[in-house]
């Protein structure tokens, strides 16, 4: 099985090597960033991870 970020440089096309990776926290803090409300009140939040730069976006319920 490979890591998150071994998937993420196959993804993208690239190759990694020893010497550019660094591993992974063993827990990833994401902050919010917004809340989006649509027409018909679906709410959609959207989180950004500092540590692995990256932003998650998905469905908020209340």
């Amino acid at each position: 099985m490979i890591g998150f970020r071994e998937f993420m440089l196959l993804r993208e096309g690239k190759q990694a090597t020893k010497s550019d990776q660094t591993p992974l926290p063993p827990m990833l803090i994401f902050k919010r960033l917004s809340i989006r409300v649509f027409p018909d009140r679906r709410q959609v939040a959207e989180y950004w991870c500092e540590q692995i730069g990256k932003t998650m976006v998905y469905p908020n319920s209340y």
